[in-house]
């Protein structure tokens, strides 16, 4: 799946942003790296959801809710994407 292969390569950026000699030598390297590993979380979420179609389709409910499962708990533990929902995130009204 790309889906899939897409997410190991932005962990792979991830984890070279991470590199000391880029840490040194670029202050932005925080924000390339939250960047990176957002789309990563963004990507397996996106493999997962194309895996429960597929099982959908073939008639296994059980294992599609199971992907769409892990998709959600991907999304939920990326703390770049929960940071981004939070300034997207209106302020309750009261």
């Amino acid at each position: 799946m790309v889906e899939r292969q897409v997410s190991l390569d932005y962990g792979d950026v991830r984890a070279a942003l991470e590199a000391p000699e880029l840490r040194r030598q670029h202050a932005d390297h925080r924000q390339w790296a939250a960047h990176a590993e957002a789309k990563a979380a963004y990507f397996a979420a996106e493999a997962c959801l194309r895996a429960a179609r597929e099982r959908r389709a073939e008639g296994d409910v059980g294992v599609a809710i199971a992907r769409l499962r892990q998709a959600a708990a991907t999304l939920k533990g990326s703390k770049p994407l929960k940071k981004a929902a939070r300034r997207c995130t209106p302020p309750p009204s009261g």
